[in-house]
């Protein structure tokens, strides 16, 4: 069976005008307690390096079912079909142009148990077995641990056989550092894989390090500059990679996200409480 790469949106949301403005005016006055996910409207997509923009749109049918529409070169026509829980988090996604789907099944708002794809009448499944506690799973990627708001608090490494903890701000929901072990020099040694350097609402992400002869990291080819809004929710992203640590970064590629404030899903915060009491 072929490996399949689902399509996967970052699920925010938009506002009413004025709040819209709000939040794209650089008014931030800190984030929100509120862990919920909301409509989103539109994500544009600008690539620098070829002088070409794409734009979906999100149509929505109903309050949880909408069909994004994508305009390429000024031709816009349907391209996915989407349904969301009633938590925010999409679940079943089918291309207009060739029918393909992927469906998921979720418990507890956001937590995956199967993934399966039908492309070109192949079928994949993805499974995840998760533990008693309810926030280790093992599934397509290994076995990690995941705190309640979703980020990937640790990884086991099967080549030096013990866990990998990542760096969470103390609130749980900014990542700080990701780790991962890699060889060099004959030895299994653990590095910096991404650092998120955060300054308010904006975080520089620093990807794809450059490990030198004496396995210290000297640097990054890749990174991101996102801005959230005060719900944690993804505005902008600006993308830029450079061939070592001397050469000048590269700005390549922008995705803009907008979404509907006004029309938010339902809050998830209670599940974790309610699962914290029956444990």
């Amino acid at each position: 069976m072929k490996q399949i790469i689902p399509f996967l949106f970052i699920l925010v949301c938009c506002t009413e005008t004025n709040v819209l403005h709000t939040e794209r005016g650089n008014n931030f006055d800190g984030f929100h307690g509120h862990f919920m996910q909301q409509r989103l409207l539109s994500t544009t997509l600008t690539d620098y390096l070829t002088d070409t923009s794409i734009l979906q749109e999100w149509e929505w049918e109903s309050w949880r079912n909408a069909t994004v529409f994508r305009t390429v070169d000024g031709i816009r026509n349907p391209f996915k079909h989407l349904i969301y829980n009633e938590y925010g988090y999409l679940f079943y996604e089918k291309d207009y142009y060739d029918g393909n789907y992927c469906e998921k099944q979720l418990f507890d708002a956001w937590k995956p148990l199967s993934t399966i794809c039908v492309i070109n009448n192949d079928t994949t499944l993805v499974s995840y077995n998760w533990e008693s506690d309810q926030l280790t799973a093992t599934g397509p990627n290994g076995k990690e641990k995941y705190n309640r708001y979703g980020l990937i608090s640790a990884k086991y490494d099967n080549h030096i056989a013990t866990w990998i903890y990542n760096d969470i701000s103390s609130n749980g929901r900014r990542l700080l550092i990701v780790r991962e072990s890699v060889d060099c020099n004959g030895d299994r040694i653990i590095i910096h894989k991404n650092k998120w350097n955060w300054s308010s609402n904006i975080v520089e992400v620093l990807a794809d390090p450059i490990v030198n002869d004496s396995c210290i990291v000297s640097g990054y080819r890749s990174k991101m500059i996102t801005e959230y809004d005060r719900y944690y929710h993804v505005l902008n992203t600006d993308y830029f990679n450079r061939e070592n640590e001397n050469s000048d970064w590269i700005h390549y590629q922008k995705i803009t996200t907008e979404y509907d404030y006004s029309h938010p899903f339902k809050g998830i915060k209670s599940i974790w409480f309610a699962l914290k009491i029956s444990y």
